[in-house]
């Protein structure tokens, strides 16, 4: 039999709440983006903002979630006359003398409180370096929700003494395209209508070479008619990410490539967009541009959605989901 669902109380209050931080500037590019799908946060809050487990009497909560958007905040910066620095302490201000954080059943303060993130080492920040030297020691004794929870590589990213594993965002524009299959109103389509070569740029600026981005283009705007007309999928298997020997360090990464390519080579229905991981890169060089890298996560989205099988390796192309 299932277990009940356990009651909560979710922390209000923009020190601990960040859902305010939708209203930012930046935070509609991050959706946009392939950052979206480390939003993991964003997705928690509005799950749980009204979920039925939700209880505002603190004395009836077996949980004490914190909504709080370390990935949101580290990406848009200043925002409302607040840093990303400047909101994790006040984070930690505030946490350290709610009410509710105390030692319970012999556990310590803190132990039943639950938070989430899936940023992974961001601009070469882990996790308890982006919380800061205040908060990140706080949250110690907590819950927490990570992707790839248990990966020894990740093992230095984690904070919480309970670890749990969560998904990465799902690309919302294979949901809608899924949903529609040709249904689109006018106007309201991924791309915003047909894709050119002209726009080979965007994906130029994304740090991709030009026969690189002309693949793209090609493969995601035939992957997007068929998409519209509906009917069979068009590739058995898609596969988007490295394929130089020089980004592959171990195993099963090297097998898994191999056998793409030999399934490609017999003439099976595979295709391959050779993505090269210099794209993770860029961004950290400065050379990041938002609006390439939205058009990658809707191109991604295309082929997705035309595809029996899809195989989207992390941290190829930061886009993963």
């Amino acid at each position: 039999a299932l277990l009940p669902v356990p009651r909560f109380f979710m922390y209000e209050g923009s020190e601990l709440d960040f859902g305010w931080m939708a209203r930012c500037p930046r935070f509609a590019e991050l959706r946009a983006s392939p950052t979206n799908e480390r939003l993991a946060e964003v997705e928690m809050r509005s799950l749980l903002v009204s979920s039925d487990a939700r209880t505002r009497d603190p004395t009836l909560a077996t949980l004490f979630y914190v909504p709080l958007w370390e990935v949101v905040s580290f990406r848009v910066g200043r925002c409302e006359n607040t840093t990303h620095r400047d909101r994790m302490r006040a984070a930690w201000s505030a946490l350290r003398v709610s009410p509710y954080w105390k030692p319970r059943r012999g556990r310590p303060a803190g132990a039943d409180h639950l938070l989430a993130s899936t940023g992974c080492v961001e601009d070469n920040l882990k996790l308890s370096q982006r919380l800061g030297n205040l908060l990140g020691p706080l949250l110690i004794p907590t819950i927490f929700g990570r992707d790839r929870a248990y990966s020894p590589y990740y093992k230095y990213s984690g904070i919480g003494r309970c670890t749990v594993e969560i998904p990465y965002v799902s690309n919302p524009h294979a949901t809608a395209l899924r949903r529609a299959r040709g249904a689109y109103p006018a106007g309201d389509e991924p791309f915003g209508g047909a894709l050119s070569l002209s726009e080979t740029d965007d994906y130029r600026a994304a740090g991709l070479s030009d026969e690189q981005a002309a693949e793209v283009v090609l493969a995601a705007g035939a992957a997007l008619d068929a998409a519209r007309a509906g009917g069979r999928r068009r590739w058995l298997l898609s596969f988007q990410g490295s394929m130089h020997k020089d980004d592959l360090c171990c195993q099963p990464g090297k097998d898994i490539r191999r056998a793409v390519a030999r399934l490609a080579r017999a003439g099976r229905d595979v295709s391959i967009i050779d993505v090269p991981r210099n794209l993770s890169r860029a961004r950290r060089v400065g050379s990041y541009d938002g609006g390439a890298w939205a058009r990658l996560y809707e191109a991604q989205a295309a082929l997705m959605v035309q595809s029996s099988y899809c195989l989207i390796p992390y941290g190829d192309t930061e886009v993963t989901s």
